[in-house]
């Protein structure tokens, strides 16, 4: 019965999912648990809510984690040596989502019209989506919210322009990567893919497609700083970025000049003398 669902069992009930599912399957449930107990406040049913005094749900945030720049190097040569992958027309959206950062909904909304070939970048101006009634769909809308320009590195910028000269279909919505049917692609039939590819080259089997996003965001802070990265990925806030996207240095700053004010005449003498 609903009214036997009190804050004591759903304490109980919650604190072994943690311990079975983890704490973030956890979280979706007891936000599910709490939408129906407002129900049933909302009809009557009980009077108050037993899920709002239930104690927050412990969760453990994962250590962003990113391709190096030779695995990168790497995997591009490998996935366009894959049939299976070039048929699936991976190899190119997996280049667009490493040279820009973007997520995968984002890189599959991409037409003809937000690319300037003649200065190399590309606009990011809406996302595909699945609705219930109009199935897969484009919304001229992100994410963010903002419309961003990117800039391709050099080795990104062919890849359009190859496929502008072979002539590939694009579709009524004028798609960079349309399906074979010239329809938007389902973000859900680009993850199925990459999984494939990761079964067949197990190696990869870390890497989910967010990696390319993280990847991008973690060399480019390394790079130009944390702010530069948290603009390009369209991040509210660096500390989004530096929490979730960008993976700590595998190596530290290199602030040896700046240290050695620290020696004393006797290191110096040690330097010297090889002791």
């Amino acid at each position: 019965m609903v009214h036997e669902l009190t804050t004591p069992v759903a304490e109980r009930f919650l604190q072994k999912s943690t311990e079975k599912r983890g704490g973030d399957s956890t979280n979706l449930v007891k936000t599910c648990l709490s939408g129906m107990m407002g129900l049933a406040v909302c009809y009557g049913a009980i009077k108050h809510n037993p899920i709002r005094e239930v104690s927050r749900v412990a969760t453990v945030t994962p250590e962003p984690r990113a391709l190096s720049g030779e695995e990168v190097k790497a995997l591009r040569a490998q996935i366009r040596r894959d049939k299976a992958a070039i048929r699936a027309d991976l190899p190119d959206v997996v280049d667009l989502m490493l040279a820009t950062g973007c997520r995968t909904g984002e890189a599959l909304a991409i037409r003809w019209q937000d690319v300037d070939l003649a200065e190399g970048t590309v606009a990011v101006t809406g996302k595909i989506v699945r609705h219930l009634r109009q199935g897969i769909t484009r919304e001229d809308t992100t994410k963010s919210k903002n419309v961003a320009r990117k800039r391709l590195p050099k080795w990104a910028v062919s890849m359009p322009l190859d496929r502008r000269v072979n002539g590939l279909p694009s579709g009524l919505r004028n798609l960079v990567f349309p399906t074979a049917d010239e329809t938007p692609r389902d973000i859900s039939n680009v993850d199925k893919q990459w999984r494939n590819y990761r079964t067949r080259h197990p190696e990869w089997k870390w890497v989910v497609p967010k990696t390319f996003r993280k990847t991008a965001g973690t060399i480019i802070n390394e790079t130009y700083g944390i702010e530069t990265a948290a603009a390009q990925l369209d991040h509210s806030s660096p500390a989004v970025t530096r929490k979730h996207y960008a993976q700590t240095p595998r190596l530290g700053p290199d602030t040896r000049a700046a240290l050695e004010e620290f020696a004393i005449s006797a290191d110096r003498r040690s330097e010297q003398t090889g002791g």
